[in-house]
């Protein structure tokens, strides 16, 4: 769920139907909707998963029109770049990327928040079924 100004009362349903269906029940905030900052700071529907692990890192691999690759889609300050398509494969930028390596060791072992753009992720904030 993409939480914005039209849906933002409906969280709580959200994530009632869908608890006892899925594994993690996940939402990330329209980022028109709220400024980061204040994104951060609000904690009236949701806390931050302590365990969380973002999914992304195993699953998506975002290339730029210039050829700039992410490893997350919300990352548009494009702080995390992993490589470069127009250098390097992207088969080796999945598998080789320094960054990579070190973005998916930190939150297979629960150490997210050591990277500052993970730390303040939406996909961190969870509501607990």
């Amino acid at each position: 769920m993409v939480v914005m100004e039209e849906n933002k009362d409906e969280v709580d349903t959200f994530i009632s139907q869908w608890s006892n269906i899925a594994d993690t029940v996940n939402w990330g905030l329209d980022h028109h909707f709220v400024l980061k900052e204040k994104a951060n700071k609000t904690n009236d529907i949701k806390t931050k998963h302590d365990d969380f692990c973002c999914s992304q890192l195993w699953q998506r691999l975002i290339v730029n029109c210039d050829g700039e690759c992410l490893p997350c889609c919300l990352d548009v300050e494009r702080e995390l770049v992993v490589g470069n398509a127009h250098e390097t494969s992207l088969q080796k930028i999945w598998s080789e990327s320094s960054l990579y390596k070190l973005l998916r060791e930190k939150h297979s072992t629960g150490n997210y928040k050591d990277i500052k753009r993970c730390k303040y992720c939406s996909f961190a904030l969870l509501k607990h079924a």
